[in-house]
């Protein structure tokens, strides 16, 4: 958890290591008039794109980031390096803006 001085403002940093899960309230839908995924809150709503789907979906609190990366790497037969960036720099979006916990 870092502070910032100057807004007082707290944000939990996630690590490969990190177990995260969907946040109080959201809720992983298919939107049958977007036709796509979405995370719905309350009166806030994220299209996801089928790539973030998949890692989202996967996300319910039972491994950590490293182990999600490393299957999706076998799934998908790519390099985990890639796979970490990408699934690290999406998380970490969707906790800052609460959509996922740790």
């Amino acid at each position: 958890m870092i502070k910032s001085h100057d807004t007082q403002v707290e944000r939990s940093l996630i690590t490969t290591q990190s177990i995260v899960r969907l946040g109080q309230r959201i809720r992983l839908n298919f939107d049958k008039t977007r036709d796509q995924w979405i995370l719905l809150g309350p009166e806030k709503v994220i299209s996801l794109d089928p790539i973030a789907q998949v890692i989202i979906s996967r996300c319910d609190g039972s491994c950590s980031i490293a182990t999600l990366v490393e299957q999706l790497s076998t799934e998908y037969n790519a390099h985990s390096k890639d796979i970490e960036e990408d699934v690290l720099l999406l998380l970490q979006d969707l906790v800052d803006k609460r959509f996922m916990q740790l």
